[in-house]
């Protein structure tokens, strides 16, 4: 996968699925900029009211061992 890919990161204890652009993937583990799938909904309401508040997307760092 290259840098600036949309994925679905599958993670395990705790059980969690995120959505966003790559980072990095290396052997330590994965850089994702992107939002948990629970929370998608409330991302999308976000992008269609310009005049809303806005939260940008974390850069999250999860070791290979959860993913």
């Amino acid at each position: 996968m290259e840098p600036n890919s949309i994925v679905i990161l599958s993670l395990h204890t705790p059980k969690e699925k995120l959505w966003g652009a790559l980072v990095s993937m290396n052997a330590s583990g994965v850089t994702v900029r992107g939002i948990d799938l629970n929370s998608f909904d409330d991302f999308i309401r976000q992008v269609k009211d310009p005049e809303g508040e806005r939260i940008g997307l974390p850069t999250l760092f999860f070791p290979m061992q959860r993913v």
